[in-house]
């Protein structure tokens, strides 16, 4: 059984609906019954909702109960159901050629991203003895996610770990970028980038094609 709250969470279908709320507290009941009320009462096509979570885990979870609720698993198989990084890697897939990238990129794990690191270093006389490829890596980790960063004179100021991070920043990207790559925060960048540049025109195109 859903509260009073929650019933109206699953029923406010006009307009935009943002609801705070705690670990334990029913998010995931909400949601699906949120889905399920807006097939069955609502009549939007289950490929048309698309649902965005945080773990597979979850994802998977959220699935199986749709299709108990709607008493159909072939209905809820049409619906998005997907991680974040799931759903960009999706998106980038069909829209790759719009931010320069082959539709056979590939996902470097942190460890790929490291050993690349020692050769940009090595390539840019950058000692591995006294910086560590690790940790320059995490410091341009960090700029990638907040640009402003690198613009930020306090954030280097008289540290030569972060000053030689953002020497090598940018041969760091554009050496990912000549070999396909790309990580998770790249999916999820990339696609921010895509959105900002598209807007809402291109998400109808692409979540017609998920």
């Amino acid at each position: 059984m859903l509260s009073e709250i929650q019933q109206k969470a699953v029923e406010t279908t006009e307009g935009p609906l943002l609801i705070f709320a705690g670990a334990g507290s029913g998010k995931t009941r909400v949601i699906t019954n949120r889905i399920t009320y807006l097939i069955k009462n609502k009549n939007v096509p289950p490929q048309n909702i698309l649902a965005v979570t945080f773990t597979n885990k979850a994802a998977n979870e959220m699935k199986e109960r749709v299709g108990k609720m709607l008493n159909d698993n072939e209905l809820s198989k049409k619906l998005t159901i997907s991680t974040f990084h799931s759903l960009c890697l999706k998106i980038l897939k069909i829209e790759h050629a719009k931010i320069d990238y082959p539709n056979n990129f590939v996902l470097y794990t942190p460890y790929e991203e490291i050993e690349l690191m020692k050769k940009i270093m090595e390539e840019n006389k950058v000692s591995k003895d006294r910086f560590s490829p690790r940790q320059i890596f995490y410091i341009i980790a960090k700029m990638k996610n907040n640009p402003d960063l690198i613009k930020n004179r306090d954030f280097f100021m008289l540290n030569p770990v972060k000053i030689t991070a953002k020497k090598l920043f940018h041969p760091f990207l554009e050496s990912m970028k000549a070999a396909g790559a790309m990580d998770f925060d790249d999916l999820l960048i990339n696609t921010l980038k895509l959105f900002i540049k598209f807007q809402n025109s291109l998400l109808i195109v692409l979540l017609a094609q998920i």
